[in-house]
């Protein structure tokens, strides 16, 4: 059975005199190895590195020397960077948000929608949205295309904002003068008037994907130009293949 696993590379500088033979050597500090893939980011805050992984437990790794202090298991994997606040850790893990204190016992758990998580929706659905915290709030996304807010403090939801498509938000959320920006998947149905017009797109996936043909739909202005209806077919060759296309459009459609 083939194990997946990762390993922590934290490279350190070795700076010497400048002059005309300077190099730059990469010494390994220490490494630590998790029993599932990890696709978020560390976070450090008071000399702890904090980080999840899709083995679902969250890690606390002395920054200094690699050795693992403590690691709380949720109930699915982990595809976020957490956030820290106020000696709290806060990380999503499927549909539920966890804040954790610095000695990796529970504060408390929030359920963000009902039903069961969808931890990939496509083969390129990797990370999902991370906590970002503002006001004492931590808002974050969710699979269901809402926008939640919870109470660092007492894990009170006091936010809830859904997406006119309803799909979903993996991307983190931004507060900047009052708005909460962000960003959501498209869905493929919105963009066209009918079924016939998206059914007319699938089989464009099917029969012609990688010729440019398309391009005057969404650039009418100089989609019919040679030149760009080449350079256009190069890039859906090199994005997708006609398979994997329509199964991103089923998926968000």
């Amino acid at each position: 059975m083939l194990k997946l696993s990762l390993i922590f590379l934290f490279l350190i500088p070795e700076l010497k005199p400048l002059h005309t033979n300077t190099t730059f050597e990469e010494k390994i500090a220490w490494t630590f190895q998790t029993s599932g893939p990890v696709v978020a980011s560390p976070v450090i805050s008071e000399g702890l590195l904090y980080i999840g992984s899709q083995d679902s437990s969250f890690y606390a790794i002395d920054a200094e020397t690699g050795k693992e202090l403590w690691r709380y298991k949720s109930g699915n994997k982990i595809s976020s960077t957490a956030a820290v606040y106020d000696g709290i850790c806060y990380v999503e893990s499927g549909n539920i948000l966890y804040a954790i204190n610095r000695k990796g016992k529970l504060k408390w758990k929030v359920t963000l929608y009902s039903g069961e998580a969808n931890n990939q929706l496509d083969p390129w659905d990797f990370q999902h949205s991370s906590p970002v915290i503002h006001g004492g709030v931590v808002y974050i996304g969710t699979e269901k295309g809402f926008l939640i807010g919870v109470d660092a403090k007492s894990g009170e939801t006091v936010f809830r904002s859904q997406t006119l498509s309803e799909s979903a938000i993996r991307t983190t959320p931004v507060v900047f003068e009052g708005l909460i920006l962000y960003g959501a998947f498209a869905r493929f149905e919105s963009w066209f008037p009918s079924d016939e017009a998206l059914s007319q797109l699938f089989d464009y996936a099917e029969e012609h994907w990688g010729s440019g043909a398309a391009l005057p739909l969404f650039c009418p202005e100089t989609g019919n130009d040679p030149e760009f209806q080449e350079w256009g077919g190069k890039s859906e060759r090199t994005g997708a293949s006609p398979r994997a296309l329509i199964a991103i459009m089923i998926v968000h459609s």
